[in-house]
């Protein structure tokens, strides 16, 4: 009772706490974070490992059980279920639903998957470690450059993709059909013997110079090879002059005797066939860059923020790239909602 007298008796008062109460719900409401999608937790892991050329049996005992091992060491994991086959291993790792903090289980899984390399052939392309199947993109953005290799788009939206992580509350931005690059060698079998060398030993001495990744595939007796680009030396010109040791008699005390590579094989750089992923828009081959908005954040506000820094950016790609962007549903009807 007393309460209702005193806001009787100070009615500007009362009026006007009312009033600030409701101008703060006004802009609770107008700035309160939304999202399209509701934020989804997946306990699953995807491990996978590639050594094409392994039969399955050996896939099995050389690859998947040594990570199974490792990733069994955790107390956090449930269960671990293992998919093999010939040159391939993919292991699902499941976590107990009673933990809920999942960003350090992963840490732990991506460090024990880390373990478990040295125990792998020296051939093994990976393991990798993918843990993102409840991302949602709230936006895409198709990129098409006719005229422009693979390798120039990449450098361009590389660049343009650190420039778009300054918009707050992007969480992550992946690419679709941005193909990597292989080297493909058709090494000279008689020159190899003439000069007491094989591919594999070719091969090796450019994993010694970070000129490709170790692994790869081997095929047609050991004369051709495709090897995934490492390192700054990535066009053919470059390669073809890298430096290759010739053998020598131990006693010997003269410099190594060298010879460029081009000389040894045909080397060429272009994108991995068959494409890990492809993307196609308006009929043409794309690289499309797929947002993910952190939680927390409002979808609206969000895409306004993001249409704008897109704009600004593609006015500093090269000519020829052509951009197009896809926002999510609240996006796309709030501007209806507008017109």
């Amino acid at each position: 009772m007393k309460i209702t007298e005193m806001a009787l008796r100070a009615s500007r008062l009362t009026y006007f706490v009312a009033l600030i109460i409701f101008v703060a719900g006004i802009a609770t409401f107008l700035n309160f974070p939304s999202q399209e999608e509701p934020t989804v937790t997946v306990r699953d892991a995807m491990v996978t490992a590639l050594n094409p050329g392994l039969p399955a049996e050996r896939v099995e005992q050389l690859i998947a059980r040594p990570i199974e091992e490792r990733l069994r060491e955790l107390a956090e994991v449930k269960r671990v279920t293992s998919t093999v086959r010939a040159g391939s291993a993919m292991i699902q790792v499941t976590i107990w639903d009673r933990y809920t903090d999942l960003a350090p289980i992963w840490q732990r899984v991506r460090a024990k998957v880390a373990d478990s390399k040295d125990a792998l052939p020296q051939s093994t392309m990976g393991p990798f470690v993918d843990e993102d199947f409840g991302r949602v993109a709230v936006a895409s953005i198709a990129v098409t450059a006719p005229g422009y290799s693979m390798s120039e788009m990449r450098v361009a939206l590389k660049q343009m993709r650190d420039r778009l992580y300054t918009v707050p509350g992007i969480e992550r931005i992946t690419f679709y059909g941005l193909q990597e690059e292989r080297v493909y060698l058709e090494f000279d079998r008689p020159r190899l013997a003439r000069l007491e060398l094989t591919p594999q030993g070719v091969i090796d001495q450019l994993v010694k110079q970070n000129v490709v990744a170790s692994g790869g595939q081997i095929v047609v007796g050991g004369i051709n090879a495709t090897l995934a680009v490492s390192g700054e030396v990535r066009d053919a010109p470059s390669l073809r002059a890298m430096p290759i040791a010739l053998p020598r008699p131990q006693s010997s005390t003269a410099p190594v005797p060298t010879i460029a590579l081009g000389e040894l094989a045909q080397v060429s750089v272009r994108p991995a066939d068959p494409p890990e992923s492809a993307a196609i828009y308006k009929g043409q081959p794309a690289v499309v860059m797929a947002v993910s908005m952190a939680s927390g954040q409002n979808v609206e506000q969000f895409g306004k923020a993001l249409k704008a820094r897109v704009a600004d950016q593609e006015k500093l790609l090269p000519a020829g790239f052509d951009l197009s962007t896809s926002l999510s549903r609240p996006m796309s009807s709030s501007t209806r909602w507008a017109k």
